[in-house]
């Protein structure tokens, strides 16, 4: 992402929401209207980091229950619809039921890039980053901004893809406003890394997003999308997509 001129947008759907058909229809149209990557949530029973937006749509999604394994075949049967890079995000317990080796080479032959998983620590993330490198899938760390630069470095070094830095501390969801200081904390945090980075909780506008423009390589929007689609009403579902994510599309150049 660095160095195309280019702040890259990265909405954030959560599978099965509001159900798995129609989710992978958005997905399409946010594609359609300027997304350059997709962060994609399993939804599961006890999200740590998820507000209550996030958690209100993987409760829906969780109504159908589908298994991480589903989700990355149906993946793949989307993957010439979806030209972009997806990014799955899922808690550690789906992927240990269906086994490390197994969930890599699933992704790897759904044409996944990477995987976020906000419960697996530097320190316990061995196994699954072993598994993941063998197939050519990224497992991206998320990076606090009360991290120390010594481990941000640390987990730069032990990267393979982007990095996710957290631009606020607690759980997602819309904000008002971004963080005070985000810009310089976001300054600091890229001259200790290699990698490129997207940025996101509570990043909610197209003010936002054009005050973050040169500060990071893209920016996710997450509840403020979902906000949006739980005040629509299914027939309106793709043009609320388009009419949220094209006026930050053009922002971000």
């Amino acid at each position: 992402m660095r160095g195309k001129g280019r702040t890259a947008l990265a909405p954030y759907f959560m599978a099965g929401y509001p159900n798995l058909d129609t989710g992978f229809a958005l997905i399409r149209a946010a594609c359609a209207c300027g997304a350059d990557m997709i962060e994609l949530g399993m939804p599961f029973s006890d999200p740590l980091a998820d507000g209550p937006t996030i958690q209100r749509a993987g409760q829906r999604a969780l109504q159908n229950p589908f298994t991480l394994r589903q989700l990355l075949d149906r993946l793949g049967e989307e993957k010439s619809a979806i030209p972009i890079p997806v990014v799955v995000m899922t808690y550690y317990n789906p992927v240990l039921q269906l086994g490390l080796r197994e969930t890599a080479s699933l992704a790897a032959k759904a044409g996944l890039s990477g995987f976020i998983v906000p419960d697996l620590p530097l320190e316990e993330s061995g196994p699954m980053d072993s598994a993941c490198r063998e197939v050519g899938v990224d497992l991206v760390p998320l990076i606090a901004p009360t991290t120390s630069p010594e481990r941000i470095r640390r987990i730069d070094s032990a990267s393979t893809g982007i990095l996710y830095y957290v631009s606020r501390l607690g759980i997602t969801g819309a904000r008002q406003d971004l963080p005070a200081g985000l810009l310089k904390s976001l300054d600091r945090y890229r001259a200790n890394t290699t990698h490129p980075s997207v940025v996101g909780f509570g990043i909610s506008t197209p003010e936002h997003a054009g005050s973050l423009k040169g500060h990071t390589d893209g920016i996710v929007i997450a509840s403020a999308l979902i906000d949006r689609l739980e005040r629509s009403v299914p027939e309106a579902y793709t043009e609320t997509v388009r009419e949220f994510l094209e006026p930050i599309s053009k922002v971000l150049g």
